[in-house]
């Protein structure tokens, strides 16, 4: 999904990833409640957003807040889970969120994505492996949706989380977690 669908000239990363998440979640569960129409889900994300602190003709939202966002459209589509949003959770964490077929969110401070939110939907760990067949190095790169591209993007998590190099970023993340089945046809790995 991309934010200029739907609000041409206007921020709205955290409400587009919403939709992007929630529109997976419809397509791999079938919630009654839950909108088909991806303009319908965001038009119905973005409001119940506005009452949470977001900003709809800035397309500013709380990182913070995201968490009480995602527990308010459960209840609102008759859904049941849990959410939240905790500063520089740890790789392997978010790993175990995506591992077990929850998607999560990805809130950005600086850098080439500054102040943006991306969904994250999946991960490579890139090995290099030295003549003696032993592994020398590894590379977590995390597949986003940014709502820039429709092209699934990589950020190297190694360069987003080492201060000297370069592109090093505080950031949040969401975790989604819906009761309903996870999304594990859906989360790369």
């Amino acid at each position: 999904l991309l934010m200029e669908d739907f609000r041409p000239g206007i921020g709205c990363c955290t409400i587009t990833a919403l939709t992007a998440v929630f529109s997976l979640i419809q397509k791999s569960q079938e919630i009654p409640l839950l909108p088909r129409d991806e303009r319908l889900l965001f038009d119905q994300i973005e409001a119940l957003a506005a009452r949470h602190g977001y900003r709809p003709k800035r397309g500013r939202t709380n990182p913070l807040r995201i968490g009480a966002i995602v527990r308010a459209l459960f209840r609102r589509f008759g859904m049941s889970g849990q959410a939240g949003s905790v500063l520089c959770l740890p790789a392997h964490q978010i790993r175990r969120e995506l591992d077990a077929g929850w998607p999560v969110l990805l809130n950005i401070a600086f850098g080439y994505y500054h102040r943006h939110t991306v969904a994250v939907v999946g991960y490579q760990l890139w090995q290099s492996v030295g003549p003696d067949a032993q592994v020398r190095r590894q590379n977590l790169l995390w597949l986003v949706q940014d709502g820039w591209s429709r092209e699934v993007r990589l950020i190297d998590h190694r360069a987003f989380s080492r201060p000297w190099s370069g592109n090093c970023s505080v950031y949040s993340v969401t975790r989604i977690r819906p009761d309903e089945h996870p999304l594990h046809s859906v989360i790369q790995k």
